[in-house]
């Protein structure tokens, strides 16, 4: 869908008017009878205004009726970007019940100084995750979307019109990852996944790095290796790199599993059903590159998705195996299911060694305890810097993507040291998970200054924000946008 910005309205266009509590809409926007129709409309008190109110009408004019929708935004003094954002998407939403192609909006002046919001909130509450719908469904899917929304203002300056490409742009990587990380693993194997990241880089213009399992294994990614080694395919580290500035490089990092059984510590069915999600933290970072140069960020960026997917096999890796990995630590493996932190150790190491990053931080689906801890709309925020922690706080809080700061202790990271080897990839105390796997993670950043983001929750969701819905949510990709662009 196209946000276009307009001075007036079509008469022919069914139109949404966006209106405060106690607000008449400008006039030389609508048309005298569209105004007048306004006008008796809220003076007769059958419209007011109150948050979320809808009233439709249907009025004629010379050619056809024409639809209008009233919606409410109540109290001015209530607004503010994250209101936006939400009324956006709920406003976009009442519009796809008119059934039409084009729709017009009349929104506050007030709206418009949250305008990147408020058009994101559009975009994003436009997304339909049912892309493999076939028969009348598609039919339905198909009529029911919208193909441009033109806004409605006295003026438009060049600010505004920059901050409406912005939220196109930011939205539309948005929904594309959304569909990969809801993508069905036999749609979306280890290898299709790679090649996606190689076209997204021939097409952005990205440099690229793809490490298979002969270059792994010559450069000893252990614990990469090993949870791949119950797959059909081979597991790659794919990297990433824009060189938006010459600085110390920041690096982030996604997990990236394409689909997780569990391994041989198989999970129970209901708790497998939705694992192609388990890959979003990569999704996330290929996303944020997708907006480097289009956004241009000015920043030296590397990313670093290790992709396999956690198969069962006759070569699978078991618990009680000893795993030497790229750092040279030796991991006792306690369930095959703490699977993410084995591939993201060598990532980080890796990172570490190769780079030496200003800043390292990762994401990944990786603990259910934080799930727990925390539910779907906060991402468990852990790390080892407390300056790199407020700028990533100060980013979640701008772009309503919330993060809570969690320890990691002394305790946590007792619990990781194996009996046999180095480390164990699962305490023996069932508490504290997401604190014990950020603890795991965090003896392979060195002096680092390193972030790490359980996105478990806030990644695929069951509790959607107005801008989202069920399943991939994209979670990350504006908050990394945003840390990047105010560091």
């Amino acid at each position: 869908m196209i946000i276009k910005l307009q001075t007036k309205s079509d008469a022919n266009s069914p139109l949404i008017v966006a209106l405060f509590e106690g607000e008449a809409p400008e006039s030389s926007l609508l048309g005298k009878n569209t105004l007048d129709l306004v006008a008796a409309l809220t003076k007769s008190k059958v419209f007011s205004g109150k948050k979320d109110q809808i009233l439709n009408s249907v009025f004629d004019t010379k050619t056809k009726p024409r639809v209008i929708l009233l919606y409410g935004l109540g109290k001015e003094a209530d607004w503010n970007e994250k209101e936006a954002r939400n009324f956006g998407a709920k406003i976009i939403r009442a519009a796809k019940g008119v059934k039409e192609k084009t729709v017009d909006l009349r929104i506050p002046s007030l709206a418009q100084d949250d305008l990147q919001a408020f058009a994101e909130g559009i975009l994003l509450g436009d997304y339909n995750p049912a892309i493999y719908k076939t028969g009348e469904e598609q039919k339905k899917r198909e009529k029911e979307a919208l193909q441009t929304i033109s806004l409605l203002a006295k003026d438009w300056d060049h600010h505004q019109r920059e901050r409406i490409s912005r939220a196109q742009a930011l939205a539309e990587t948005i929904n594309d990852t959304r569909d990969l990380v809801n993508c069905g693993p036999n749609h979306l194997s280890i290898s299709a996944f790679v090649d996606e990241i190689r076209g997204a880089a021939k097409e952005h213009s990205i440099t690229i790095t793809d490490l298979d399992k002969k270059k792994l294994e010559k450069l000893g990614m252990g614990g990469l290796l090993a949870v791949n080694r119950g797959s059909e395919e081979s597991a790659h580290m794919v990297i990433l790199e824009h060189k938006g500035a010459k600085e110390e490089p920041l690096v982030i990092c996604g997990k990236g599993i394409v689909f997780d059984t569990g391994g041989i510590s198989l999970k129970p069915s209901n708790s497998m059903q939705d694992m192609q999600l388990d890959m979003a933290g990569a999704a996330v970072v290929l996303g944020v590159f997708k907006l480097l140069k289009k956004l241009d960020i000015k920043r030296h960026v590397i990313g670093i998705m290790p992709i396999t997917d956690n198969a069962v096999g006759p070569h699978s890796y078991r618990p009680s195996d000893i795993i030497s990995t790229y750092s040279g630590k030796t991991v006792e493996i306690a369930n095959t299911d703490a699977e993410g932190r084995m591939i993201l150790c060598d990532a980080l190491s890796y990172a570490v060694d190769k780079y030496k990053p200003k800043y390292l931080i990762d994401l990944a689906t990786l603990t259910g305890a934080c799930m727990v801890a925390l539910g779907y709309r906060t991402a468990g925020l852990f790390g080892t810097d407390q300056g790199l922690i407020e700028k990533i706080k100060t980013a979640a809080q701008r772009t309503d993507e919330a993060v809570c700061h969690l320890p990691i202790t002394e305790a946590d990271e007792k619990s990781i040291k194996g009996k046999l080897a180095d480390l164990t990839n699962l305490a023996d105390v069932p508490y504290g998970g997401a604190c014990r796997a950020a603890a795991f993670l965090k003896q392979f950043v060195g002096e680092t200054k390193w972030a790490h983001l359980d996105i478990a929750g806030t990644a695929f969701t069951k509790e959607p924000k107005d801008y989202e819905v069920n399943m991939a949510t994209g979670y990350g990709i504006r908050l990394l946008v945003d840390f990047l662009e105010n560091l």
